[in-house]
């Protein structure tokens, strides 16, 4: 129901999240699912990877926040 859905919502917005802890970079890191699935793919067929090329441009105004 949408009441039911409703407060799922709203529990999920109370929950604590818990902090990511930052992890040293002196070794490869391990690759997400989604990244084997990429590398597996290109295996395969090393022109089936130009499919996932996705080219863009952005213009960014502002000021950097270099501490951010």
């Amino acid at each position: 129901t949408l009441a039911g859905l409703a407060s799922v919502v709203s529990q999920a917005r109370q929950a604590s999240l818990s902090r990511i802890e930052r992890t040293a970079r002196n070794q490869a890191l391990p690759l997400s699912w989604a990244q084997q699935r990429l590398w597996f793919l290109d295996q395969l067929d090393h022109a089936a990877g130009a499919a996932y090329h996705m080219p863009a441009a952005l213009r960014l105004k502002g000021q950097l926040d270099c501490a951010a």
